[in-house]
């Protein structure tokens, strides 16, 4: 299993737009981390746009971010 925090389906969406723009929003350069998709048995899917997150969220996944 990989290490990271849960975050909100809210959050998730929030730092893939960031993701997706390639700068942090506080300004400290370059966005650096993954946000993953987690069912219960723990199969992750790597996200790469906000709206996969509204694609794949029916109240089971979780998400995960991870700080590369």
């Amino acid at each position: 299993m990989i290490k990271g925090n849960i975050i909100s389906a809210r959050r998730a969406k929030a730092e893939l737009k960031q993701f997706v723009k390639g700068v942090r929003s506080d300004g400290f350069g370059k966005y650096t981390c993954n946000i993953f998709a987690v069912n219960k048995t723990g199969y992750l899917i790597k996200l790469n746009k906000p709206e996969e997150v509204d694609r794949i969220n029916n109240g089971v996944m979780k998400f995960l971010i991870q700080a590369s």
